[in-house]
């Protein structure tokens, strides 16, 4: 499983970075959620044939509603994933 942070600001830049591990993940998700000024998005990829499963855990710096971009972002994942 590989662990990453999606982050999106006002501007809709986009920065993908690699989580750890799962501790340092879930670390993090609780922290932004107790916080509870941005809604984390906690998205399971389970991976396909050219993709190995994922965790990303998406944040919008400007609480962007991204429960309609999950196919979105997993595909930019998929692409940051291949260039790294």
């Amino acid at each position: 499983m590989i662990y990453l942070f999606y982050t999106e600001d006002s501007a809709g830049n986009i920065e993908i970075v690699t989580c750890p591990d799962e501790f340092n993940y879930l670390d993090t998700f609780y922290k932004i959620e107790a916080e509870g000024r941005i809604v984390p998005y906690d998205i399971h990829w389970h991976g396909d044939t050219h993709t190995p499963a994922m965790r990303i855990l998406a944040v919008s710096t400007v609480n962007s509603d991204f429960s309609q971009q999950i196919r979105q972002i997993i595909t930019q994942c998929q692409l940051w994933r291949r260039q790294n």
